[in-house]
């Protein structure tokens, strides 16, 4: 039996360091988080529920604000939301689930969702997480702030703000307000969807063009018709070589490999190429 964690719906001199632990408690179990966050979902099915103080302070950004589960509880008996209940002793936490229930996660949802998540891209890679959470909140409450990383836990200048309503991620959406002195990409998630599909459409389409593009060369490419040249100075470019070589066929592909100054071309006349001595001279 757990017991509310608000007095008379009222709280009562909350110090700063109070509300940055009910706001990241709050956050663990909010429906933005417990919708993605596969430890917090494992850990709730082992006891109805509850998790115990211990393990949420072994989360970095909880650890940072304290270390102390008296702290934690005093903390949250503060809370206005009612989102938490406080176990008989204290020393586990769960989400009110009856009161504040988790939504379901239907295609409208989902939508609604994407519609109140923006993506902000452009920030300095030296950016602290307080800065950003802080400039995002100008535009409304922000529910949620994914900072985007590669896999070796570097920031790769973007977010994802989840705001509370869509009015205030499209307030996000059209301001022009810069951080410091970066201008920034500001989309919803959906157009974050549309642009990477559209971006992964064109990217396959030069790959089938480059694709058709070589074998159209290889197929004019016929036995012995390959010749390779080498020590040919640095500084004959391909316009001296097809002038040379051109006099003995259609020169129809050449490759220069930088590293060795050698060049390789095809062309109709080979044999009668590689029967003869070609200067090549510099220009």
């Amino acid at each position: 039996m757990g017991t509310p964690n608000t007095e008379n719906g009222v709280a009562s001199d909350i110090s700063d360091k109070e509300a940055k632990i009910i706001k990241q408690i709050e956050y663990y179990f909010s429906d933005i988080n417990l919708g993605k966050d596969k430890f917090m979902q494992q850990e709730m099915m082992k006891n109805n529920g509850w998790i115990p103080l211990s393990v949420l302070l072994t989360f970095n950004r909880l650890k940072a604000i304290t270390e102390s589960e008296e702290e934690i509880v005093t903390a949250l008996r503060k809370s206005k939301s009612g989102l938490m209940l406080i176990s008989e002793n204290e020393r586990q936490v769960k989400r009110d689930v009856e009161k504040i229930p988790l939504p379901e996660m239907t295609d409208d949802y989902r939508k609604q969702l994407n519609m109140r998540t923006v993506h902000l891209k452009g920030f300095p890679l030296d950016a602290q997480y307080d800065d950003i959470h802080g400039y995002c909140s100008q535009f409304g409450e922000v529910e949620s702030l994914e900072v985007r990383r590669t896999k070796d836990k570097q920031f790769k200048g973007c977010v994802f703000a989840v705001y509370k309503t869509v009015e205030e991620a499209e307030k996000a959406v059209a301001s022009d307000e810069k951080f410091k002195e970066n201008g920034l990409l500001r989309e919803n998630k959906l157009r974050y969807f549309e642009r990477k599909s559209e971006f992964f459409a064109k990217r396959e389409q030069k790959k089938k063009a480059q694709k058709q593009t070589s074998e159209a060369i290889e197929s004019k490419f016929v036995a012995n018709a390959v010749l390779k040249i080498k020590n040919v100075p640095k500084d004959v470019g391909f316009a001296k070589l097809k002038d040379v070589l051109g006099k003995y066929g259609e020169i129809s592909y050449v490759d220069i490999d930088e590293e060795t100054s050698e060049k390789r071309g095809a062309e109709d006349a080979s044999n009668e190429v590689s029967s003869k001595q070609i200067k090549v001279e510099s220009e």
